[in-house]
């Protein structure tokens, strides 16, 4: 009986922490994906400055 009791509470402490892992690893991914979209906004927002920052184009010459 204690080895059974051992190797159930072994197996739901091993699934358990599995779970922590993919909690974890989730977390990283989404974290990743916020930084790539914000530096994407940063440098959308950059290009956008030097575009209305540059002189009109004179068309029609």
């Amino acid at each position: 009986m204690t080895y059974l009791t051992q190797r159930t509470t072994q197996r739901a402490a091993d699934r358990a922490e599995e779970q922590r892992r993919a909690a974890a690893r989730a977390e990283e991914r989404r974290a990743e994906q916020i930084r790539t979209v914000l530096e994407f906004i940063r440098c959308a927002l950059e290009a956008e400055g030097v575009a209305h920052a540059r002189p009109p184009v004179m068309t029609g010459m």
